[in-house]
């Protein structure tokens, strides 16, 4: 319907491959290609990007989305965004730089100044290590959505300088 841009039906025949719920799906639409469990697909100007019968742009898709998609030949017809992502954003992470990030008791990567992060949207358990400092929170991520860390607790902190002044009677 072009009035509101959803899609309410495709008509086509029979996909010649389909793959269901795939992430780890590597786009890039400057060459026009589509990488999925190994296999190069070409990505034209009518390929169909849906999510929730919405229309969606190609752009609007990560890497770590869960996606089906459908083709024919060499050529990709259609993609549906199952789940899409979000972002985290790390604040105040200095103490954490040149550590480790883990998602779930896996290690995602290097921990970077104050990083962000795309997510699939869902409830992940999210720590950090470096020497012997180690942060961990359970946060969720939405789709669209930015999650934020702050881990200003861990900052180091300023010595406390001050001043005594003693009196002494009598001077001397």
């Amino acid at each position: 319907d072009e009035g509101t841009k959803k899609l309410y039906s495709l008509l086509q025949t029979e996909p010649d491959w389909y793959y269901e719920r795939q992430s780890r799906v590597e786009i890039d639409p400057e060459k026009g290609m589509l990488t999925v469990a190994g296999n190069n697909y070409r990505i034209g100007e009518n390929v169909v990007v849906i999510a929730q019968g919405e229309e969606l742009e190609l752009s609007e898709l990560a890497s770590v989305d869960d996606l089906s998609i459908c083709g024919m030949g060499d050529r990709v017809f259609l993609i549906e965004r199952i789940k899409g992502h979000g972002t985290l954003q790390l604040l105040c992470a200095d103490a954490f730089v040149g550590g480790s990030f883990y998602i779930d008791g896996k290690l995602a990567e290097s921990v970077t100044g104050n990083m962000q992060l795309t997510v699939r949207e869902g409830e992940y358990r999210f720590s950090l290590e470096n020497g012997e400092l180690f942060a961990e929170k359970t946060l969720t991520t939405q789709e669209g959505e930015e999650a934020e860390w702050d881990l200003s607790g861990f900052l180091p902190q300023e010595p406390k300088i001050g001043r005594v002044e003693f009196l002494l009677e009598p001077e001397g």
